[in-house]
């Protein structure tokens, strides 16, 4: 595993802790990497999920994008969000988020990164 993203999952797992961040490294050096345990806010269905996205070889440029998050993921007042959509990775159901947080630049910390989506989430 490259040493920038291996820096990277311990960084998460310092922050996060270590039985929150899962990863699976592709066969291509990339590792598809699973945060979970974020608490988006009660207006969201259900209100604790989990982030994944994947590190490229070149991380931090291009910084980590989309994020994929759990697939039954909705707003409790029904409304939809702008760049969310139904997609399926690796035989999985998911809804594929289509952002970038503001202030949440790898180049920052990937942490920084992944609760700059969850602040995004939960300002919906």
């Amino acid at each position: 595993m490259h040493p920038v993203i291996r820096a990277a999952l311990d960084d998460a797992a310092e922050t996060f802790g270590p039985d929150k961040v899962t990863f699976t490294e592709q066969p291509d050096g990339s590792v598809k990497v699973t945060i979970s345990g974020h608490d988006i806010g009660e207006n969201w269905d259900p209100q604790v999920i989990s982030i994944t996205t994947t590190l490229l070889t070149t991380f931090p440029s291009p910084p980590p994008y989309p994020f994929y998050l759990p697939a039954a993921l909705r707003k409790t007042d029904g409304t939809t969000v702008p760049g969310m959509s139904s997609t399926t990775i690796d035989g999985t159901d998911v809804i594929q988020l289509s952002v970038r947080p503001k202030g949440g630049r790898p180049e920052t910390s990937f942490p920084a990164l992944i609760c700059g989506i969850a602040s995004w989430l939960r300002s919906q």
